[in-house]
């Protein structure tokens, strides 16, 4: 097993969600764990277009249009990678390969690619969080789509609240002139209301960060592992973030504080050279709230941490 893992780009694309399991190694009986990755859009979405002129055979594209393509090394496409693609790097070879391609009934995704992906030891079991349709999906070992939670639709109804439902039109194409490498807002991202993100298994339940707000939810996992949709929460409303920050990571300490990472959302051009819009974002901590605790307030209070 090497020393430092090293996957290139020309394999799996640009990633961003990372876990891992809890393999073992058969041989020495040592934790051998394998890396999943998934693919993503926070990087930029550049195209290209063939053009025999340039000695690179190729030209980067400002719009969609009939000969657009995504350009190399974006989502893996030398082994069948796409926008939806989730990746497995072995732990003993480090050898990745493409563990499963996610589709909303029978379509690929059209770009805005995937969030975070989190693994539960406890069910062993994957979710992954679709930026395209706001799903969060869930996946067996073998990298078989088991079912999907609806946040927009289940989610919030069981909150109390109007259901946001994926509209028949949802996604982007960048065959279509409509597609700007400039502008996220052509990339295709789920309603507000309904795209998930950050991704955190603790104590039983699913939690995960909604753009609206943004805001902390949480769904219950029953013994099997299975979406309780009768059992959503609203743990945390973030209002005080800049706008179009979301929150990109989630994670629990040992004693049980959340910890949310916010990110700014995508910035592109044909340049590449900016990749977030330049707006504060940071690590914010988040405790149970005491016994004792007002009636009314929030289940769980910010904390000072050095983060």
């Amino acid at each position: 097993m090497p020393e430092f893992l090293s996957v290139p780009s020309r394999d799996v694309g640009q990633v961003f969600g990372l876990t891992m399991d809890d393999a073992i190694d058969e041989e020495s009986g040592l934790p051998a764990p394998n890396v999943y990755v998934t693919a993503t859009s926070v990087y930029g979405l550049p195209i290209v277009a063939f053009d025999k002129a340039s000695v690179a055979g190729i030209k980067p594209l400002a719009n969609g249009g009939p000969e657009a393509r995504w350009m190399e090394g974006l989502f893996g496409q030398k082994l069948g990678g796409g926008p939806g693609s989730v990746w497995k790097i072995d732990g003993l070879s480090g050898k990745a390969s493409l563990f499963v391609d996610i589709r909303h009934d029978g379509r690929a995704n059209g770009g805005a690619a995937l969030g975070a992906i989190a693994y539960d030891t406890a069910t062993g079991q994957f979710f992954v969080s679709d930026r395209e349709t706001g799903l969060i999906h869930r996946i067996d070992l073998t990298g078989r789509l088991l079912d999907a939670f609806d946040h927009g639709v289940v989610g919030r109804e069981a909150a109390g609240l109007a259901g946001a439902p994926l509209g028949a039109d949802y996604g982007t194409d960048i065959s279509s002139a409509g597609f700007s490498t400039a502008d996220p807002a052509t990339w295709g991202y789920a309603d507000p209301a309904r795209r998930t993100w950050a991704l955190a298994v603790h104590a039983g339940r699913l939690y995960y960060s909604v753009a609206e707000g943004p805001q902390i939810w949480s769904v219950g996992l029953t013994s099997e592992g299975r979406f309780d949709g009768k059992d959503v929460r609203l743990e945390i409303e973030l209002p005080g973030l800049a706008s179009g920050v979301e929150i990109a990571g989630i994670d629990f300490t040992l004693d049980g504080r959340m910890l949310l990472a916010a990110r700014a959302a995508p910035a592109s051009g044909d340049d590449l050279e900016q990749l977030v819009e330049t707006k504060p974002a940071g690590v914010m901590v988040y405790a149970r709230a005491r016994a004792g605790t007002a009636a009314g307030s929030a289940a769980w209070q910010p904390v000072d941490a050095a983060v």
